[in-house]
């Protein structure tokens, strides 16, 4: 019997015809995981004969390439939904009498079937191989040919032949699809695992204070919105968002100065936008709400230089759709006492001059420092913090300096826990992780720290007490020093020694089920099927 594929390395192997190769790249363009629990089913969930939970009728949930996902009894698919349905029954939840998880339930063992099908579709095209023999040693493993731990032949003689074809196809599939997976899967080598428990290794702690951006002043917005008045003119406008054709748009427009449609008509039966029900009107708004909404921005001056009554011509919008405003009244200027006015300066400047804020957040940052430095310089040497650092005397009595001179400045300096090089929170997988976190509870600007490369940077090769330049990160601007320099408990690298490649392949198999679920060649029809199956 030429049974393809095989679990070990010396019984699994491609075919030797000489006019063919064995590619291996269609395997690497997976990538690699499935959820902790998934996977953990996928391995446990060996097929088991006998299940009653298909039933009679057959339901088709998709296809791979032209392979149909059906839903059967004793199918595949069948086989997963029990144990996934069992898992959750082990963890104190009835699947079957919870609508919702049951539909999670069914919805994970479609993903591990299409899982399934896909990997044995790449162990075909990439002709695989499996021996008779490794086949025959694992068949003597089941749990239907096993007495008191022993292969029992006579358990084996009494199987009736449909079922042990049956079974010995389940253990090869098994086989091709575990060997799919070791190729796109691979164990780190203990080279790439002593790299990364020494990246975990070297920790540190920064104090830091922080500038945001939402401090710029009052009176600055308010001088920059007297020296710019033209975002902050009113209009009082009526507006038709039609989504059709120019030439349908154009007609429309002729209808509506013909006089043949009202304005608000055409708005109510035509306009697809919030202000239709009301007729089109969208009241006052402030020109920079307003002027990006054109695709090109400039022909909005068209706009702001009609008076009351006038009808505007057709504008194509930033959405590729057509606009047609009617004026209510004549535009008014900017009204500095207006109880709106003070917000939207401050949502332009947000939205479109931020970097003035950031500029000014700067300067405030540079003459912390530049103050700072000076302080130092004349300061007595203080008593060095309680805990215990790998620095000079000199960095330890900075970092008490730190904490002072910022309280002397009314601001509130802020020390972090020591913490690795994680760029990108790269080894946090889900709610585990294998590296120590910058807390950012304790530290709420540096939210968005571990993903700026500018501010690890700064972080990972600064010497302990000196102190940063300005960083804009998220909304604050920081001026930061290295408090500590430390190396991690043995307990923490001990645990990267332990779980990374463990971790590694659960991170794997994530990314090739997502890949796997987004390819083109699977036909997803989950949603559909599985309400017709429910008598929806």
């Amino acid at each position: 019997m030429a049974s393809k594929v095989d679990n070990s390395s010396k019984n699994v192997a491609p075919s030797t015809k000489p006019s063919e190769k064995r590619h291996r790249n269609p395997l690497v363009y997976y990538g690699t995981i499935i959820l902790l629990v998934i996977v953990v089913i996928a391995f446990v969930a060996v097929p088991a004969m006998g299940s009653n939970t298909g039933g009679g009728n057959n339901y088709t949930f998709g296809f791979w390439r032209s392979k149909a996902i059906t839903y059967t009894r004793d199918s595949f698919f069948a086989q997963q939904l029990d144990a996934v349905e069992n898992y959750y029954k082990n963890q104190g939840y009835d699947a079957t009498s919870m609508p919702q998880l049951h539909q999670q339930a069914f919805r994970q063992a479609f993903e591990l079937t299409v899982m399934h099908y896909a990997m044995l579709d790449l162990a075909d095209r990439n002709q695989l191989m499996v021996t008779d023999t490794f086949l025959d040693k694992e068949m003597a493993k089941r749990p239907e040919f096993v007495d008191e731990g022993q292969f029992s032949l006579r358990r084996f003689r009494e199987t009736p032949n449909n079922i042990k074809a049956i079974i010995r196809r389940s253990v090869l599939e098994s086989a091709l699809v575990e060997r799919v997976k070791s190729d796109l899967q691979p164990l780190p080598n203990a080279n790439e695992t002593a790299f990364i428990t020494e990246m975990a290794r070297q920790e540190r702690s920064i104090e830091y204070v922080a500038f945001p951006l939402n401090a710029y002043p009052d009176s600055e917005k308010l001088a920059f919105a007297a020296a710019n008045p033209e975002p902050f003119h009113q209009l009082n406008l009526s507006r038709i968002t039609f989504t059709g054709t120019e030439q349908e748009a154009r007609q429309l427009l002729a209808q509506i100065e013909s006089g043949s449609l009202t304005f608000e008509d055409a708005a109510r039966s035509n306009s697809r936008d919030e202000a239709a029900s009301r007729g089109g009107t969208l009241d006052w708004h402030y020109t920079w709400e307003l002027r990006n909404d054109f695709n090109n921005p400039d022909e909005f001056d068209q706009l702001a230089v009609l008076s009351a009554g006038s009808l505007s011509p057709l504008f194509e919008s930033i959405t590729g759709s057509w606009l047609l405003f009617k004026v209510m009244t004549d535009s008014q200027p900017a009204d500095p006492n207006a109880s709106t006015y003070l917000t939207t300066v401050t949502n332009y400047l947000n939205r479109f001059e931020s970097g003035r804020m950031e500029d000014w957040a700067i300067a405030q940052a540079k003459a912390f420092s530049e103050g700072y430095a000076a302080y130092t310089a004349s300061a007595p040497v203080l008593a060095p913090p309680s805990f215990e650092m790998e620095t000079e005397t000199e960095a330890d009595a900075t970092y008490t300096l730190f904490t002072q001179y910022a309280a002397l400045q009314t601001l509130s300096p802020v020390a972090t826990n020591l913490f690795p090089l994680n760029y990108d929170s790269i080894f946090d997988i889900g709610y585990i992780s294998l590296f120590t976190k910058l807390d950012v509870q304790k530290a709420p600007q540096l939210s968005t720290a571990q993903n700026n490369r500018d501010f690890l940077k700064a972080v990972f090769s600064l010497p302990a007490g000196q102190v940063s330049e300005p960083l804009l990160v998220g909304g604050n601007v920081i001026v930061f020093q290295v408090a500590a320099i430390a190396e991690a408990d043995s307990g923490t690298t001990s645990m990267i020694e332990m779980y990374y490649p463990y971790l590694l392949r659960e991170a794997q198999s994530q990314e090739l089920s997502a890949a796997v679920l987004a390819d083109s060649r699977l036909r997803d029809q989950f949603y559909p099927t599985y309400s017709r199956l429910l008598g929806n």
